[in-house]
């Protein structure tokens, strides 16, 4: 860009000063490996293996984050498309939908870098719209109409992959919040983040607590749909 300064940042320490570096916890420890993965996914928590839990299936919806978050979600891919296909579940039966709530749509570059080249071009890839193509399928326990992506809700087959990670105001983001808000629409996502979090947050904020890594007593998982 004309202009920017791309010179070297200098940072100027007391003469007399002491330096400590500080890590953060687990900084030394060994990234996740291609091996991890696949044992992660051919032994999954709580629910048969994807290809055991997939026989029979007729459409299947992969949702993933938007560039907000870091999930290599090419990655993890190779081995869930693996096991759908061991399940009999043919390429014509998947779809793949950036679950992007409210945030702009993404571009091709863009899904090329979450999903990888190959996937993009085997596969439909669509962006999640917020004000089109919602569905209602009932309502929260705070009186929320609560309205999702018909063609996600069109699968008999849902995976989502993303990530969980502290939220300065929320909690945590990420896991069940791909689905809320990330396919939802935008009146269920407003009402959402408001009814249902705002006060929460605002006495938090008056009690001078950030809401980071906070489960208990938080309204995203002690307020089930009904």
């Amino acid at each position: 860009m004309p202009g920017l300064n791309r010179g070297k940042c200098h940072i100027h320490y007391p003469r007399h000063g002491r330096l400590r570096n500080i890590n953060i916890a687990g900084y030394d420890k060994k990234p996740i490996t291609q091996a991890d993965i696949k044992r992660a996914i051919l032994s999954p928590l709580g629910m048969p293996p994807l290809r055991e839990y997939a026989k029979g299936r007729k459409e299947v919806v992969i949702l993933f984050d938007d560039m907000t978050r870091c999930t290599q979600t090419f990655e993890v891919l190779p081995f869930i498309l693996h096991e759908l296909a061991q399940a009999g579940i043919g390429d014509s039966q998947i779809r793949f939908i950036a679950a992007v709530a409210n945030h702009q749509a993404l571009t091709r570059v863009e899904l090329v870098k979450k999903l990888g080249e190959e996937i993009v071009a085997r596969f439909p890839v669509y962006n999640h719209c917020p004000f089109l193509n919602c569905r209602i399928i009932g309502k929260t326990s705070y009186g929320i109409k609560v309205e999702i992506n018909s063609e996600v809700m069109s699968c008999d087959l849902k995976i989502a992959i993303g990530q969980v990670v502290p939220h300065p105001i929320f909690g945590l983001s990420g896991g069940s919040k791909i689905i809320m808000p990330g396919v939802s629409s935008y009146r269920s996502v407003l009402a959402h983040h408001g009814p249902s979090h705002e006060a929460w947050r605002q006495q938090r904020m008056i009690n001078g607590i950030l809401g980071s890594d906070e489960i208990d007593g938080n309204p995203s998982g002690t307020k089930p749909w009904k």
